[in-house]
């Protein structure tokens, strides 16, 4: 049975580029409300603590949410998406622990216990679970469905349309699939669901016209 993120991406790609950009964006909204809420409030607890005060901490939060939100805009790869989780759901759980739990103080780190909710609290906490979501969605669709890298020579179509141009009338065909085998190969796509008796059954994503796929050129029965 296959996943809705799957389906969507076969039915049209187009969604797909949308849907990944929809979640690097509500990703690094998330993680500049984050940003903002832990730099305002640092100046507020600069006095808890005695080695490093929670201020202190706050800031690193703060930095550490704002270079993952500028990370995730300009190279949404894996490591991004997981420093990106991995930031907001720590910042979760610290939240959540201390303000539930008298944890102590651990070694440099002071006692950041707070067993109440004010707005800001709350809304830093609403922010980091949804990018949490977020953040574990993006990286999930990068996992099943990768980004399919530059292919030299330039794109599959292009390379297509410059073998019809320059073989001959009667070689066009050869020509057209071993332009397909040449491209299809180096993009290193392994492939499940194309069934059409071409080159291309071997890979994922071929958009090209049936006619182009069963390797004709255009305008030939």
């Amino acid at each position: 049975m296959s996943s809705p993120i799957s389906a969507t991406a076969r039915s049209d790609p187009r969604r797909l580029l949308w849907l990944r950009w929809t979640l690097r964006l509500l990703t690094a909204a998330a993680l500049a409300v984050d940003a903002y809420i832990h730099a305002d409030l640092a100046s507020t607890y600069d006095a808890v603590g005695t080695h490093i005060s929670q201020g202190t901490l706050f800031r690193v939060e703060a930095g550490v949410s704002a270079f993952a939100a500028l990370m995730i805009i300009v190279a949404a790869v894996r490591a991004v998406w997981a420093l990106s989780a991995l930031v907001l759901a720590s910042a979760l759980a610290a939240l959540l622990l201390y303000r539930y739990v008298d944890v102590g103080v651990l070694g440099p780190l002071p006692n950041m216990y707070e067993p109440a909710w004010f707005p800001e609290k709350t809304a830093a906490a609403i922010a980091e679970a949804a990018g949490l979501l977020t953040a574990l969605s993006g990286l999930l669709i990068l996992t099943l469905r990768p980004v399919p890298r530059a292919v030299p020579g330039g794109s599959l179509g292009a390379r297509v349309r410059r073998s019809i141009r320059t073989a001959p009338s009667t070689g066009r065909a050869s020509a057209v699939r071993r332009a397909l085998s040449v491209t299809l190969v180096s993009s290193h796509r392994p492939a499940t669901r194309c069934s059409l008796a071409c080159p291309a059954r071997r890979w994922t994503g071929c958009t090209l016209p049936r006619r182009l796929q069963e390797g004709l050129p255009p305008g030939r029965a």
